[in-house]
């Protein structure tokens, strides 16, 4: 990677690294002339590096994910403060204890005001401002009192249980250039909010997101109220405390927005029981595949409806990619009963927006997911790796066989899905070995792979005996998805 001042164009020489797996030291180095540093050899994992700047007291801690092959990172050091025309270091430092998940924080220039304000009461010519965040995790017989407190409120909403309870606490130090002594003190609350972004901890790797929640139990500085816990909103606003949760790579993360320097704990709510009958109440069938029978569930595989459509001017585009927004209308039209509760987990994705139920209703299933910058970005287009993520979270049974494509890496995040879509007879490649998990899938090809999905028929003689049968002008009876698409957009017997 490589380190930059502020700007983000400025490189760092000479630039001070230590990296730490946990609160063990694994390596250090430093930059070089252009800024750049290395290490090699890193097991997979999420990392700490602290970088200490060559010229001033500036020091500043990153998390990073080290995932297969190569990987790089840009890290930005944010710029000295200015008080009076003498410059004052601005230190922002994580310290972590016991088994606390990689944390990182961006504190805003506006809380260091006050401390900045005290080392020019105290007429020194410059100094070291430094605020350091204590993270640690909370075990079993830590903080019984405010565990019972949550639990009980926690209770109250009826199924949700803690999964994870971490203490934040905020100390600040002023260190006069000049003086014999610093103070230091803790920050109970700060005036704009502070960017705290952690790794969730191991056991909530596999978990969906959508059931966690954050809540906190703040204690006043004189203590003289009885904390209530409260639930934060989930949000992207820097301005305001709200929560998110973002993948990167294969892992999770929480970035909170807080004023308040307390307890905080996850809870997992118990996911809804996902009603796997129709919209009349009858069971959703189990069809054969190659692998033997496999329950599709959710999906509606019987009734033979159609599930994809043409455009205004009655073209299909089967060489058109297809889009996110589109993938999740499809498999929406597919569903067995639509009557999903949940809420839009999306900053990209307005309630005006046609595909805003759809993506709302599968999201909230599990089915789909966005990125981590908490947006889905629903006008992308979809690969084919995601494609078949999201086709095989719809079915129950996973494969040991499969077809080992050549450019599937092993221990790719898509790699299971690959292997069961292909067990399943969904997918069979290209002729050179290869699946192009990284291309963008046509609106052709997911309807192929979706009838096969569904165990709809494509025969000549089930097409050709539909009465009415709805046909594309771009959509020839020599084209070689001919019949995978007409047994999509019409009404299946």
């Amino acid at each position: 990677g490589a380190v930059f001042e502020d700007d983000g164009f400025t490189a760092v020489s000479s630039a001070k690294i230590e990296l730490y797996y946990g609160e063990v030291r694994v390596g250090g180095t430093t930059t070089s002339s252009t800024g750049a540093f290395t290490f090699v050899g890193l097991p997979l994992g999420i990392y700490k590096m602290v970088v200490t700047m060559p010229n001033d007291a500036r020091i500043q801690s990153f998390i990073h994910p080290v995932t297969e092959g190569s990987n790089s990172a840009t890290l930005r050091i944010a710029s000295m403060a200015t008080v009076d025309n003498y410059e004052v270091a601005k230190q922002a430092i994580v310290k972590q204890t016991g088994d606390t998940p990689a944390v990182a924080a961006y504190i805003p220039s506006n809380v260091f005001t006050e401390l900045l304000q005290d080392l020019h009461n105290m007429g020194a010519q410059g100094g070291i401002a430094r605020i350091t965040l204590n993270v640690h995790t909370l075990e079993e017989d830590d903080a019984a009192d405010d565990k019972d407190i949550i639990a009980t409120s926690v209770a109250a909403i009826g199924n949700g249980t803690l999964a994870y309870m971490v203490d934040f606490s905020l100390k600040k130090t002023v260190d006069p250039t000049g003086a014999a002594i610093a103070t230091v003190g803790a920050i109970h609350e700060t005036n704009v909010p502070l960017e705290i972004t952690m790794a969730l901890p191991e056991h909530l790797q596999g978990r969906n997101t959508a059931y966690l929640s954050l809540w906190r139990l703040h204690h006043e500085e004189d203590e003289s109220a009885n904390p209530a816990p409260e639930q934060f909103a989930r949000g992207t606003d820097r301005n305001s405390e709200n929560y998110n949760f973002t993948e990167v790579d294969g892992v999770k993360y929480i970035t909170i927005f807080t004023k308040k320097f307390s307890t905080y704990a996850l809870v997992e709510t118990i996911p809804p029981v996902v009603d796997t009958s129709d919209d009349e109440g009858q069971p959703l069938p189990v069809i054969e595949n190659p692998s033997g029978k496999l329950n599709i569930k959710l999906l509606d595989t019987s009734d033979g409806r159609s599930y994809l459509y043409g455009d205004p001017k009655g073209m299909f585009r089967p060489n058109d990619q297809m889009t996110r927004a589109e993938v999740a209308q499809m498999f929406y039209n597919l569903l067995g009963n639509k009557n999903v509760a949940g809420t839009n987990m999306f900053t990209d994705v307005s309630s005006n927006d046609w595909y805003a139920n759809p993506i709302k209703a599968l999201a909230s299933l599990g089915i789909i997911s966005g990125y981590g910058d908490g947006t889905y970005r629903p006008n992308s287009n979809i690969t084919r790796a995601e494609f078949m993520a999201i086709a095989q979270k719809f079915t129950q049974v996973t494969t040991s066989g499969g077809i080992v494509f050549k450019d599937v890496t092993a221990g790719a995040w898509y790699e299971q899905a690959i292997k069961n879509a292909s067990g399943y007879g969904w997918i069979e490649g290209y002729n050179d070995g290869t699946f192009k998990p990284a291309n963008k899938i046509t609106r052709a090809e997911a309807a192929t792979v979706t009838n096969k999905m569904i165990g709809r028929k494509t025969d000549k003689a089930a097409i050709d005996n539909i009465p009415n049968l709805k046909t594309f002008p771009d959509v020839t009876t020599s084209h070689w998805a001919y019949y995978q698409i007409e047994a999509a957009t019409n009404k299946m017997k």
